[in-house]
């Protein structure tokens, strides 16, 4: 009986052993997917952040078949991290553009701006809290290229650079219906925006409306958590988040009634984020305040 109680506890010492080296390889494979280097002190802090998002991921994915987690660049931050460097000031919502209800006709049960090659491609603001830009700027190219049959690329960069009298902070964020026009010296066409129609605040029957009948809508959420950071397929179905403090800027490009309802989201954290750079979120709670503050360019 010793004799096999010892055998046991060796066992599972080497065991533990060999998760440390499997986790010591993936932390050193980690640093160079992503060219990261560290002092000593910061090294051994990082590790251990890793290691716990390692963890938290694997768990996940383990009991959750429908939402899938995978290791990204975020794997040595802490979330609070990530929403410092990622995504717009926590906001208390106020509005003072045209606010419409658009009526209670019927809806197409689903609808992809994709496909009708009206949405720009997947673009990568870094480690900028840029993101009241990109939804922004997205909704504008989206809805330039509805009514004149053509997609501008538009920059982003202007809007973190020259909103800052409308309640931008450039890199430290802003709001998307709160760009202002910059001069520019460099020879381009302009593009102008009248003004913002925004869907009545958490009414999710006329956001999916906005969607069916404008084209992508201009929205913001709470992602303040882990499955979000890390978030690889499926739908998201999150209860642990706010609907009214919200503190990054999206941009709707479709929805679902099918099945499991849901919208389809253009992220701004390029493509080797989720499903190519889009994320589903589940559609009919205001998960997480997908609906609180919508909003489309009227130009």
């Amino acid at each position: 009986m010793k004799i096999l109680l010892i055998s046991v506890l060796v066992y599972i010492s080497q065991l533990d052993d060999f998760d440390k080296l499997d986790l010591d390889i993936k932390w050193k494979q980690y640093k160079s997917t992503y060219s990261l280097t560290f002092n000593e002190e910061e090294d051994r802090l990082r590790k251990e952040i890793f290691i716990k998002n390692h963890q938290y991921i694997e768990e996940h994915n383990a009991k959750n078949s429908e939402l899938k987690l995978k290791m990204n660049k975020f794997g040595h931050l802490r979330s609070d991290e990530v929403l410092t460097n990622e995504v717009m000031k926590r906001t208390k919502i106020t509005t003072s553009h045209d606010i419409r209800n658009i009526g209670d006709f019927p809806v197409r049960k689903s609808i992809d701006w994709r496909t009708y090659g009206v949405v720009s491609p997947i673009k990568n603001q870094l480690d900028c809290g840029s993101c009241y830009a990109f939804s922004g700027i997205g909704a504008i190219e989206s809805h330039y290229a509805i009514q004149e049959g053509s997609l501008p690329l538009l920059s982003e960069q202007e809007i973190v650079d020259c909103s800052r009298g409308f309640g931008n902070d450039g890199c430290f964020g802003g709001w998307p219906i709160n760009e202002g026009t910059c001069q520019s010296k460099s020879p381009v066409r302009d593009y102008r925006v009248k003004s913002f129609l925004e869907v009545p605040a958490g009414d999710e029957k006329q956001l999916i409306r906005f969607l069916s009948f404008y084209g992508p809508v201009s929205v913001a959420m709470d992602v303040g958590f882990p499955e979000f950071m890390f978030y690889s397929s499926g739908i998201l179905n999150i209860t642990h988040c706010l609907k009214d403090s919200l503190n990054h800027a999206i941009l709707a490009v479709g929805y679902s009634l099918e099945g499991t309802p849901h919208y389809i989201v253009k992220n701004s954290w390029g493509t080797h984020w989720g499903e190519d750079g889009y994320f589903r979120m589940i559609l009919g709670e205001n998960m997480c305040g997908i609906a609180t503050a919508a909003a489309i360019p009227l130009l």
